[in-house]
């Protein structure tokens, strides 16, 4: 009797090691809904998930992940638009795609996914993100996000790179001979370079809204396909560091003279200029860049803390700077 009473207990224990915290009740019911789990109780079988290789939560209001890591043949993880705060895939080892666009994560770890192909995290407060370790990477999608710098010299097999509307002041895009589609418009792009020796595979490339743009390195300045590529009217296409010092010495922009009211400014500062005002932008004491505007009026309160700033305006064909204090 003690004998079958000590097996049983065996077999109790190996089930519950057997099974997965699932910490989110929404993710449970998806799970249900999929035929992997039976009662919301905040767990499930090992067994019935370790083998899924597809995980689509999309829309679902999950905000925990907890259990992720035991699926460990997952291969496509789609979680957007949920309020997910952060997220652990590194035990997702044969992951080949995921998309976290829309959520509330700030940082993810992706270096164990040696396998990852596609990476979409579009509408996020990303800022920086490693993805060194990701050689076998081809598509790249962070559109309207926070970046402010993405190194990607390592993934050589990108095809696709839509990373427009973030803070990238620069990138390099020579080590990427395999590229289809290039869209990187409406950064803070000083420099560009994109001479990888096949800039003739490139069907879809825009690189427009980068005011402070003037060089873009490519293969040939000459070569006709350029024309459909979009740029600033700012921008020149060169082939070296001698055409672009050439180009940055006759087109100095000249000064442009504007006013700031009220300065000291509490709720809003009002800018005016003779000159028509094409783009307004803000940076903090540090030169780091905060906002772009396309407005006159600029409403400081509630986004801005007290201190001094520095407001760039650029017109056509000038260029000025001035101190803001915010008080």
């Amino acid at each position: 009797m003690k004998k079958k009473l000590i097996i049983l207990l065996m077999i109790n224990l190996h089930i519950n090691a057997q099974t997965t915290l699932i910490s989110d009740s929404n993710f449970e019911l998806y799970l249900i809904e999929e035929g992997l789990d039976d009662i919301v109780d905040g767990s499930v079988l090992t067994s019935n998930i370790n083998v899924v290789t597809v995980i689509d939560i999309n829309g679902r209001n999950i905000s925990n992940l907890t259990g992720v890591g035991d699926f460990t043949m997952l291969e496509n993880l789609q979680c957007y638009m949920n309020p997910i705060d952060v997220i652990d895939v590194s035990q997702n080892e044969n992951l080949l795609e995921i998309d976290f666009s829309e959520t509330n994560i700030t940082t993810i770890d992706l270096s164990g996914n040696l396998l990852l192909e596609r990476l979409r995290f579009n509408n996020t407060l990303v800022t920086n993100i490693d993805v060194s370790n990701n050689i076998n990477l081809e598509e790249l999608i962070c559109y309207d996000s926070q970046l402010n710098t993405l190194n990607i010299e390592n993934n050589i097999e990108l095809t696709l790179l839509n990373c427009f509307s973030n803070n990238l002041a620069e990138l390099d895009l020579s080590n990427h001979p395999n590229l289809v589609f290039v869209w990187v418009s409406n950064n803070q792009l000083e420099h560009l370079k994109i001479k990888n020796g096949n800039n003739s595979n490139i069907v879809d490339f825009d690189a427009t809204n980068n005011s402070n743009l003037t060089c873009i390195y490519v293969d040939d300045k000459d070569a006709s396909y350029l024309t459909n590529w979009e740029i600033d009217t700012t921008s020149n296409f060169v082939e070296t560091d001698v055409e672009c010092e050439a180009i940055s010495v006759n087109s100095m922009p000249l000064s442009l003279d504007f006013s700031l009211h009220p300065n000291p400014a509490k709720n809003k500062v009002i800018i005016n200029s003779n000159n028509p005002i094409k783009t307004i932008y803000l940076y903090d004491i540090t030169g780091k860049f905060i906002a772009k505007y396309n407005e006159t009026i600029i409403n400081l309160k509630p986004n801005f803390k007290s201190g001094l700033y520095f407001i760039k305006v650029v017109s056509e064909e000038r260029i000025g700077v001035k101190k803001l204090i915010i008080e």
